[in-house]
C-alpha cells in the first residue's frame, strides 16, 4: 500500500465532553480538551477491562450463559 502512495486516515472519534461534542484525532496535541478526553478514555478503558473480566468469569464457569 505504501508503495502505491496510499495512506491510512488517522483514527478519530466524536467525544462528548462538557458543553458538546468535540472531534478528537489520534495523536492530536492541539485539541484544548485533550486532557479531559484522555481522562474519559482512560475511565472507559477501565470499565471495559472490568466488563471483560466478568464475561471471562461467566464463560469459565462452565455454565451456558445463553440460557
Amino acid at each position: 500500500m505504501r508503495d502505491l502512495g496510499v495512506r491510512k486516515a488517522p483514527g478519530c472519534a466524536w467525544v462528548d465532553v462538557g458543553d458538546g461534542f468535540s472531534l478528537f484525532l489520534v495523536g492530536d496535541t492541539t485539541n484544548e480538551l485533550r486532557n479531559d478526553i484522555y481522562l474519559l478514555l482512560d475511565g472507559l478503558t477501565e470499565l471495559m477491562k472490568d466488563a471483560e473480566s466478568v464475561v471471562n468469569e461467566d464463560f469459565s464457569s462452565g455454565y451456558d450463559v445463553f440460557e
